[in-house]
């Protein structure tokens, strides 16, 4: 901190554990990062850019929207109503002998799922059992709602899988390119998106194999590219275990 135009150390101690949010506009992350977190792709369809602007407007008009903070007032209740309780996830040797163990990935996506499945247990802590030591119980709720709300950044991290605006960017490729070669500044001249997103796109595509380089940049002419035959995997949900395998049929 700074104080009286000096720069003091300033030693800042927090309980733990703690939750992190970061954003970035670059549609690749770091690889010794992107290990570390659960990777969310905003939506960048214009329909979506629509309906935040009419919120947006709503706000500045004085209609909807300036009742912002009896949501944030719900939110403080709903959040001072939960106690701090220790929480047991009973099946989860279960969910790591049937998570596919091949990728070096799994060991920091794991804990991810784990602690996915302990929170929805602790927001849900009305409606879950307890142990005789009065700790939370996780069920199979938990573990649905973990692995609807982690398909998609567990598929990326685990299974090789694109990001959703990525895929969607394929599907523009093709109807704009076909089988024709391209570069990085055509496809940033058909698109809506930015510079930044679309060589983002390119780059992911090339690392899931489906553009190939058919010539590299040299000097100021720009690399060339072709769309491979391959289809990205849209089975997100295959790389976490069904239900029916965590919880098998007594």
């Amino acid at each position: 901190m700074k104080e009286d135009g000096r720069q003091h150390t300033v030693l800042v101690e927090q309980d733990g554990p703690i939750a992190h949010v970061a954003s970035t506009t670059l549609t690749r992350v770091f690889d010794e990062d992107a290990n570390r977190c659960i990777l969310v792709n905003t939506d960048e369809q214009p329909e979506q850019t629509r309906r935040i602007l009419t919120a947006t407007a709503a706000v500045y008009s004085g209609g909807a929207g300036t009742g912002s903070q009896d949501i944030i007032d719900k939110h403080h209740a709903a959040q001072r109503m939960l106690q701090p309780l220790p929480v047991v996830v009973p099946f989860a040797e279960r969910l790591a002998d049937a998570i596919d163990h091949h990728r070096v990935e799994a060991r920091r996506a794991f804990p991810h799922l784990l602690s996915m499945v302990q929170a929805s247990a602790l927001l849900h802590q009305q409606q879950r059992r307890f142990d005789s030591d009065g700790r939370l119980l996780a069920d199979a709720n938990d573990y649905h709602v973990a692995r609807y709300l982690l398909a998609g950044p567990m598929a990326r991290q685990l299974g090789g899988r694109i990001s959703e605006p990525a895929a969607r960017f394929l599907e523009r490729l093709r109807g704009w390119f076909g089988a024709v070669e391209f570069s990085k500044p055509d496809a940033q001249k058909k698109e809506t998106g930015s510079k930044s997103a679309v060589y983002g796109w390119v780059a992911e595509l090339f690392a899931a194999g489906l553009v190939t380089q058919v010539e590299e940049q040299h000097g100021n002419k720009a690399g060339r590219f072709r769309l491979t035959d391959d289809a990205p995997d849209h089975d997100a949900a295959a790389v976490l275990p069904p239900v029916e395998k965590a919880f098998p049929a007594k």
